[in-house]
């Protein structure tokens, strides 16, 4: 009966111990569980802060990419605006040279109708005080 008392005892202390070990190993494990959740809620943190960031990025890039085309467009504007003025400078500068022209052959004809009126004014007086 001893030997079964031991027996028994040594049973329940080899099953005391191997309850020891679950608990301890069971603790461990809900330990690393807490770890692992709290360590992928701050992952899933740091993920959604850094998609926000991306979105945020993204709009700021498809803004600055409309600004571009929209710079693009007016550029080419103003590049077809400055070639029909230089256009219309070149044609200004020779229709003002032709009527420079114009103007001094005016002026020299006046002039010379200025002096042959001067000159038959002369011829006429002279007639005339004679």
């Amino acid at each position: 009966m001893e030997a079964e008392q031991r027996q028994l005892k040594k049973q329940r202390d080899d099953a005391l111990s191997a309850q020891q070990e679950l608990e301890s190993q069971l603790k461990t494990l809900r330990e690393q569980s807490k770890h692992h959740f709290s360590q992928t809620q701050k992952k899933k943190a740091e993920l959604d802060a850094a998609n926000l960031a991306l979105e945020e990025r993204t709009n700021t890039l498809i803004k600055t990419e409309h600004d571009l085309f929209a710079t693009q467009s007016s550029l080419a504007d103003e590049i077809i605006v400055r070639r029909v003025y230089a256009k219309n400078e070149a044609k200004l500068d020779h229709v003002a040279t032709g009527l420079k022209t114009v103007a001094s052959q005016a002026v020299s004809d006046a002039n010379g109708l200025l002096e042959k009126l001067s000159k038959e004014s002369s011829i006429s007086y002279r007639h005339y005080a004679a």
